[in-house]
């Protein structure tokens, strides 16, 4: 990544955490977005923390979460979004964070 690159020439590690949130607005349409945390290294934040402000930044625009799934890796933004878009993307490994069955599931 250039950011991390960027950084640690001038002597600051980053940990940047990689997300693909499933979501969905009020008449039920399904959308997904990939998303980026960026902190200095040691400095991650928890789990919680991250599905709490998700689903927190959403709502307030009017959309359910339904699930948050982290890849591992560091990645550019717009090569995120293509392993999300790809058909391989089971080839990476994935955690799921964040699931609200009763919207998955709809």
């Amino acid at each position: 990544m250039i950011l991390i690159e960027l950084f640690k020439a001038i002597g600051i590690d980053l940990c940047v955490r990689s997300f693909m949130v499933d979501y969905r607005d009020s008449k039920g349409n399904h959308f997904h977005k990939s998303m980026q945390t960026v902190r200095p290294e040691g400095q991650t934040e928890p789990d919680s923390y991250i599905i709490a402000s998700i689903r927190n930044e959403l709502g307030q625009q009017g959309f359910t979460v339904s699930g948050i799934h982290e890849v591992s890796g560091n990645y550019e933004m717009q090569e995120l979004e293509q392993i999300f878009n790809s058909s391989e993307y089971r080839k990476y490994p994935v955690r799921n964070l964040y699931l609200n069955p009763e919207k998955a599931m709809q």
